[in-house]
């Protein structure tokens, strides 16, 4: 995605807050609106399935990479002209819909932590929901955050077995209705 700048529109990003990244610092920083802003510009110039959506993850901005605040930095940079660039390339990676499959529903975690606080929200049994990030943690397991910014999932658990799955979003069918963001 190649964003042209204008110094009076803001781009619609915001840095991870959960430092997931190397030696602990966010890596990655994360779509936080598509209106009125630079990517909403995009947006409506993209063709059908090039567009940005709210929750996705930027990656890389001009070649820079692992490290949420020097993306953000290099924004700013650009945003304020100070680069002597008019635009911005970013790398981003999309979404992934994932099926609660427990019968009971899961609870969605604050943190990517079993014993983390609960928010108080459940996904059903059935549920489709997008995934903006794939946590694999040191007690070996998937941790996945909602795209929506609910907070956190996990995929299976020692004990109770697999929890979520992942959903291939070209086989939604009429039971299943595509989740949305933003």
């Amino acid at each position: 995605v190649t964003l042209d700048i204008d110094i009076d529109v803001p781009l619609g990003v915001g840095i991870d807050p959960d430092p997931t990244g190397e030696h602990g610092h966010a890596a990655i920083m994360l779509v936080t609106s598509t209106r009125a802003n630079a990517i909403q510009k995009w947006n409506i110039l993209a063709a059908p399935g090039g567009q940005v959506r709210v929750g996705e993850r930027i990656v890389e901005v001009n070649g820079i990479r692992g490290d949420a605040t020097a993306l953000m930095r290099e924004c700013e940079l650009v945003d304020s002209g100070g680069s002597g660039r008019q635009y911005l390339e970013l790398r981003l990676q999309r979404s992934c819909v994932w099926r609660c499959c427990w019968e009971a529903g899961i609870r969605v975690r604050v943190a990517p932590r079993v014993d983390s606080a609960l928010t108080g929200e459940t996904v059903a049994h059935n549920e489709l929901v997008l995934v903006s990030q794939e946590y694999l943690a040191s007690d070996g397991i998937l941790y996945l955050r909602l795209a929506d910014g609910r907070g956190w999932l996990f995929d299976a658990r020692p004990n109770f077995g697999e929890v979520c799955v992942r959903h291939d979003a070209a086989t939604l069918d009429d039971g299943h209705k595509m989740p949305t963001t933003g």
